[in-house]
């Protein structure tokens, strides 16, 4: 029997609808979207982080020539940590100002120990020490040691101390034959309060020269000859001290009518005083004049006058 030809037709119409619509329901996702994944080449984008700005340095003071004195540079540290503004210590002095580069807001404070130096001209705030009475900087303020006095008053010390029937025995240590020290001493001598037992003088000579001489005086004058021993710097009183430790002998004092050369810190019993700046005072005035400098005030010129810095036993 034949299969009627529309019957075979129709049948393979609705056996099509209905794959066509299984594939419909598997391929759809319930939300109606397509869940196919296109391909696409996988990109990373790393975002660029700006390099951090370095830090801009603090203002700070920088103190040159130092090291010319220990108190010096311990007033200008004990002021620093009550203060303000680090500090930050550069040997050299002068010559180490001229060049120096600040790489942010600085003031400098330099130790002028020689009077046949100049103060450079720079490019940031000054401060200055002048410890031989310097004066003539320009516009730059400082901080100067006015020695009159001092040599009077050491030799004063000396002719006192311990009492001594005059005219006292002393041997004299200049700098030069006319040099204030030698001004006061002879005028001492002329008035009867001292007997000279020897005289020496520095001028352009190596310090070795003064401790070979002072050697050689110790050698003639035995125990009991000598009172004192007068010194017009801190280098010949520091010469004569290591000499008269190095024979062991306690038969006289120095007197310096000076501090420098780290006089003041060798008192003892055999220099029981000195007569000259207080370092370390200058110190700390100097940090002072350099931090209101760095902040914008004006800072006028000042005096430092010789102090007494005498020996105790007692720390």
């Amino acid at each position: 029997m034949k299969t009627p030809k529309n019957a075979i037709v129709a049948g393979i119409s609705l056996l099509f609808a209905v794959l066509l619509s299984g594939c419909g329901v598997l391929s759809a996702p319930a939300n109606g979207q397509s869940s196919a994944t296109p391909a696409a080449d996988s990109v990373s984008i790393a975002a660029s982080s700006p390099t951090p700005a370095e830090p801009t340095p603090k203002p700070e003071i920088v103190v040159f020539g130092a090291e010319a004195s220990r108190s010096f540079q311990e007033g200008v540290t004990d002021a620093a940590l009550q203060g303000q503004y680090a500090v930050t210590f550069i040997s050299g002095g002068i010559k180490a100002l001229a060049s120096y580069q600040p790489s942010g807001s600085i003031c400098a404070i330099v130790y002028w120990d020689d009077p046949k130096d100049t103060l450079p001209t720079v490019g940031f705030p000054v401060f200055a020490y002048a410890a031989r009475g310097q004066t003539g900087a320009g516009n730059v303020p400082l901080l100067v040691y006015d020695a009159s006095g001092a040599a009077e008053d050491a030799l004063e010390r000396a002719i006192a101390y311990p009492p001594h029937e005059t005219p006292v025995r002393l041997i004299g240590l200049f700098s030069s034959e006319t040099s204030p020290g030698y001004t006061a001493w002879k005028a001492a001598v002329a008035k009867g309060r001292i007997f000279p037992k020897a005289e020496f003088f520095l001028n352009d000579l190596e310090m070795q020269a003064a401790s070979v001489w002072f050697a050689e005086r110790l050698d003639e004058f035995y125990p009991g000859m000598i009172d004192a021993v007068f010194a017009e710097t801190g280098d010949l009183a520091i010469a004569a001290v290591h000499q008269l430790r190095g024979r062991t002998r306690e038969d006289m004092e120095v007197f310096s009518a000076s501090s420098d050369a780290n006089a003041d810190l060798s008192l003892s019993s055999l220099m029981p005083a000195v007569f000259g700046a207080d370092l370390y005072k200058a110190g700390e005035l100097c940090y002072e004049g350099a931090a209101a400098l760095l902040q914008g005030k004006t800072v006028e010129s000042s005096v430092l006058s010789p102090s007494i810095l005498e020996y105790s036993p007692n720390p």
